[in-house]
């Protein structure tokens, strides 16, 4: 009879399974890369590879540049799969066109918004410093909240 597996030896068994596993799931989504890139060479439109495997028309672009990307690395010197793809999900091309507002941004009202608070309808409006970083207007409150709200989500 063998002594039951101490808490430490699962720790180890269960952390060598997880590595062996993830370098086999980094093995073949390597191999599916090379497949799709061959798919694509051989005339297939994206749009109908990803219809037939059950993915995105985006993965397999993503998938597809990878390969082209590290086609001819040595498997030992491609960056594990989970690092590529990340990497190219976030190219510029796919993010919008939008910087972080600094920490300074407090969101603070206008002193036209003061004025509209008082009751001054007439010269109040609701918009608060900084002004857009893409276009330059005054943004509303509601726009900042958005922002702030995109930049937090997309950190």
């Amino acid at each position: 009879m063998s002594e039951p597996e101490t808490r430490i030896q699962k720790i180890m068994r269960l952390e060598n399974e997880a590595d062996a596993a993830e370098q086999s799931a980094n093995d073949m989504r390597w191999e599916a890369a090379e497949t799709i890139w061959q798919e694509l060479q051989a005339g297939t439109t994206q749009r109908k590879l990803a219809s037939e495997i059950g993915k995105s028309q985006a993965h397999v672009a993503k998938c597809n540049r990878i390969w082209a990307d590290h086609r001819s690395d040595s498997p030992e010197n491609r960056p594990k799969w989970a690092d590529a793809y990340r990497k190219v999900s976030s190219k510029p091309e796919d993010k919008p066109a939008t910087a972080p507002l600094p920490d300074s941004t407090k969101l603070k009202p206008e002193p036209e918004a003061k004025a509209k608070a008082a009751g001054n309808r007439e010269t109040a409006t609701e918009t608060i410093k900084p002004p857009c970083r893409m276009c330059g207007h005054p943004m509303s409150k509601a726009e900042a909240a958005r922002a702030a709200e995109f930049t937090a989500v997309n950190a």
